[in-house]
């Protein structure tokens, strides 16, 4: 939904897991600064509809005058409990902003009956984001997050944590909520989301892209360093650099002008890309020529950048796909024992064609399901139709390193 990002995106993933698995599922948005236009509202309702998933908008203005972090957690309790919502065996929120804090205290007080099973989800609450921007609380919000995303872990009937690193750290500021009582869960994700494509050696690279929020703990400062030293053959080159992602602060300053100023220092052109969506940033990425993408992150609430490197080199297999595509879902049962019998030797990505049409075109995708076997990037093996599990081990079997 519009730019989201982070959470927000671990929360869509896991809706829409939840839904393919059969579960009816009401998804609910509450936006900080309500930017959300009609026609974005209804294009996300009917987005996820065809996935199975309730899309429920929450206007915070029907419940409350106050657009604060407090009103928006009301908000979210209301409309919960309101007329227009089911009776919810689960609830399902982020630490974030305390979203959860309203509800889950009422579940506490007995106001909610029937009361569901209760789920706070950890990402990054505003004291680590905080410390591990070397920084410290700066405005009133940042105090009444860090009150409401505290109590909301103390009340939730189950923590989920995508590392064990962030379950630790909230262990030390909840010795009450023992590492024994967080389940460490990886954030949940459909295979899919880009063409795989790998970057060579590097010698035909020119152009470098930052890829997270524009703030020191995703990397930002380190990333402009890093530039600094490469430069010359970058500009040698006729190369780029790039910044995805939002802003935020670099010593309490806006991002936007303490990047202005490093990329003054550059011979090179500079291109800023704060406000596109996963799908446009993906698309953007999958075009991007001979780029390397860097999440320079020194402190992550989950390490996926290491999973994304441990994938180079290896055998993939990319199975194109759409939605409406019968014999599509007729193979995904094998496409999901492939990931199974030849785990630690073969990346399995499925790319919907729907959504991103450029690398079907690229490698000339002319029907589905169509599965491609890469090298290196390089195709070596390519299978059409509804093969069986034989024909596709069949095609696998050179390429892979058998023990």
């Amino acid at each position: 939904v519009g730019t989201t990002g982070g959470i927000g995106a671990a929360m869509h993933e896991l809706a829409c897991l939840l839904a393919d698995a059969g579960v009816e599922v009401w998804l609910y948005y509450v936006c900080l600064s309500d930017t959300l236009t009609q026609a974005a509202r209804d294009s996300a309702s009917a987005e996820y509809e065809l996935r199975g998933v309730r899309f429920q908008h929450v206007e915070p203005t029907r419940w409350t005058h106050n657009l604060g972090l407090t009103g928006l957690s009301y908000a979210a309790y209301r409309e919960l409990t309101g007329p227009d919502s089911p009776d919810f065996d689960w609830v399902h929120f982020p630490d974030y902003h305390g979203l959860g804090f309203y509800f889950l205290g009422a579940c506490e007080q007995g106001l909610v009956q029937p009361r569901p099973n209760t789920v706070v989800q950890l990402h990054g609450s505003t004291r680590w984001a905080t410390e591990a921007n070397n920084s410290l609380f700066s405005n009133e919000d940042h105090v009444i997050a860090d009150w409401m995303e505290r109590r909301s872990v103390e009340w939730a009937d189950h923590l989920v944590s995508p590392s064990h690193y962030l379950a630790d750290h909230v262990s030390d500021l909840h010795p009450e909520r023992r590492c024994a009582d967080i389940r460490v869960i990886k954030n949940a994700f459909r295979l899919g989301g880009g063409s795989g494509r790998l970057v060579g050696d590097g010698t035909d690279l020119t152009e470098v892209v930052f890829f997270g929020r524009h703030e020191p703990r995703k990397g930002l400062v380190n990333f402009c360093d890093a530039i600094d030293q490469i430069h010359d053959l970058l500009a040698a080159r006729g190369g780029m650099v790039t910044f995805l992602g939002s802003f935020g602060t670099v010593n309490d300053e806006f991002s936007g002008l303490y990047l202005l100023e490093r990329a003054s220092r550059w011979d090179v052109p500079v291109r800023i890309l704060p406000g596109l969506t996963r799908a446009e940033a993906s698309f953007y990425l999958d075009g991007a020529g001979q780029a390397l993408v860097v999440v320079p992150s020194p402190r992550e609430n989950s390490p996926y950048t290491v999973l994304e490197a441990l994938a180079a080199g290896r055998l993939t297999l990319v199975d194109f796909w759409a939605p409406w595509c019968v014999p599509c879902a007729k193979i995904a049962p094998l496409v999901e024992e492939l990931v199974r019998t030849h785990e630690g030797r073969l990346t399995v990505f499925g790319l919907d064609v729907d959504a991103y049409p450029a690398p079907a075109a690229r490698h000339d995708v002319l029907s589905l399901p169509t599965l491609i076997v890469f090298r290196s990037g390089t195709e070596v093996a390519r299978l059409t139709g509804t093969p069986s599990a034989k024909k596709i081990n069949r095609a696998l079997a050179p390429h892979l390193e058998l023990p």
